[in-house]
């Protein structure tokens, strides 16, 4: 899309899956910061107005997905939240949500 940059993380070792970020080209990025193999996420520190940041978390969380891959993503939460401000988007597969 013009005007934008394009971070994307394809999903690993299978079909499907994966995460994508389009952010406008007026804005400064740093920190692309890509989980592990296990958990499909990577996290953006983006400068804001005013030169605040904002960390944003795309997420894909698969349907068949074990706990244990969601505590991993918890902690990753926990560790990338700390004392900015945070976004966090994605598909989390949750069928009991409307």
């Amino acid at each position: 899309m013009e005007g934008y940059r394009l971070f994307r993380r394809d999903g690993q070792g299978r079909r499907g899956g994966g995460v994508t970020l389009c952010v406008r080209k007026r804005f400064y990025c740093t920190d692309h910061i890509v989980s592990d193999d296990v958990v499909e996420s990577f996290w953006m520190r983006i400068r804001g107005m005013e030169n605040k940041d904002v960390v944003v978390g795309i997420c894909y969380q698969s349907p068949s997905q074990d706990i244990s891959t969601g505590e991993l993503f918890y902690r990753q939460l926990g560790e990338i939240s700390g004392s900015v401000a945070l976004v966090l988007m994605g598909c989390f597969n949750f069928p009991d949500i409307n």
